[in-house]
Parts: structure tokens; sequence; C-alpha cells
């Protein structure tokens, strides 16, 4: 008796549970709760229909539009932290790329800035021929 009675109590219980959790008004509440969106989609559904007509069966197929719930789930912890990854390497991918280029770029004005050995030789050429014309005027004048 006590086993029979055990057995029913049990039954019960686990009829309880079952039903609890597969209620689908609660699992929608869950999902929205968890931050699921909730769309409505129209999607067009073929239909067969069997008709008898004078003893003949005849097949008819037609479309029919239904309003579809769909659920657009949030992306777990590892794809967020995937993204967020993947963007923060491209930023620094950019970032070091940028860099490396004005370096380069600096480097290159640097070397066509530079004033060569001959361009500093013909400067002081020059200049040594104008300070010798100049004295040469300065004595003829005074």
């Amino acid at each position: 008796m006590k086993s029979y009675l055990l057995a029913v109590v049990c039954f019960v219980l686990s009829a309880l549970i079952l039903s609890s959790c597969t209620n689908p008004s609660k699992i929608h509440q869950r999902a929205v709760n968890r931050g699921y969106e909730h769309k409505e989609k129209v999607v067009t559904v073929k239909v067969t229909d069997t008709i008898k007509v004078n003893g003949k069966d005849s097949v008819i197929f037609r479309d029919v539009e239904a309003l579809c719930p769909e659920y657009e789930a949030q992306p777990k912890r590892y794809e967020v932290r995937y993204a967020y990854k993947t963007k923060r390497d491209t930023l620094r991918l950019v970032k070091y790329q940028t860099k490396w280029r004005v370096k380069e770029n600096v480097k290159i004005e640097r070397i066509k800035d530079k004033v060569s050995f001959w361009q500093k030789l013909r400067y002081l050429l020059i200049g040594a021929i104008v300070g010798w014309i100049a004295r040469i005027i300065y004595k003829t004048v005074y």
C-alpha cells in the first residue's frame, strides 16, 4: 500500500513538473525576458486538400499566408567576445599600418630635403665667389 501511494505521489509530482516546464506561454515569456525579439513574419505555406467528386479523388493545391512568430536571439557571450576581439585587432592593425606609413613618409621627406655634399660644395663656391666679387668692388670704391 505504501509503495502504491509513493508511486502515485511520484507520478503526480512528475506530471506537474513536466506540465509546468512545457507550457508555451511560459517558454515565450522566458524568451522575451532573456532578450529575444519577437517579430511577425508572413510565411506562405502550400496546403493540399483531397476532395472526392463523383467517386474520384482530386488533389487541390493552394497557397496560404500565415503569420509565424520568429525569435531573434541575442548573441552568445562568446560571439560578442569574438566580435569585440576581431574589431579590436583590426583597429590595432590599422593603427600600426598608419603609424608605419607615416614613419616611412617622414623618412622619405627627410631624404628628399637632405642636401647632398655636392650641393653644399656648390653653395660654398657660389658664396665664396660672391664674397670675392664684393671685396673687389668694395676696395675699388673706397
